[in-house]
């Protein structure tokens, strides 16, 4: 997975998370990301893992550049759902220099889940000029309040 593919295997369990989710289940870190697709406008769904680092929450994407990632470069003002509960949130790409950390956090948090490793050419243990080299083929999102919110 070196290429950062979504296999159909990954597709299923997607979905398979995402009716747990919908069903209210906790689930660790695991968050519904809607999204307005950048095409269609309709609503999108996607599971995602909400990471903190250095007391701030962040999105990664260890799969590159997915569709959930090109929705929210086109409408950064999202929702997040968790135990049934929307939250707007506005959601600001990061450089390479504030995402290696980031993903340092990500990989080393969650190192043991069979297809996150194969995702990144870092490994968890790597120094942070690993993830810098690494940073530009998995976006990184900062999550914020919404303007509206922040007003």
């Amino acid at each position: 997975m070196r290429n950062a593919a979504l296999t159909p295997a990954l597709l299923r369990t997607g979905r398979l998370v995402a009716r747990l989710l919908r069903l209210g289940l906790p689930m660790g870190p695991l968050r519904i990301l809607e999204t307005t697709g950048r095409i269609s406008r309709q609503p999108r769904t996607t599971p995602v893992v909400l990471t903190r680092h250095q007391d701030e929450n962040w999105l990664v994407s260890p799969f590159g550049d997915t569709d959930w990632v090109r929705n929210v470069r086109s409408q950064p003002d999202v929702h997040l759902i968790h135990l049934g509960r929307r939250q707007p949130v506005h959601l600001t790409e990061v450089d390479t220099d504030t995402a290696a950390p980031v993903l340092r956090t990500f990989l080393r948090r969650f190192r043991l889940v069979p297809f996150v490793p194969p995702a990144f050419t870092a490994a968890a243990g790597s120094e942070l000029a690993a993830f810098l080299a690494d940073a530009h083929r998995h976006p990184v999102f900062h999550v914020s309040k919404t303007p509206a919110q922040a007003a």
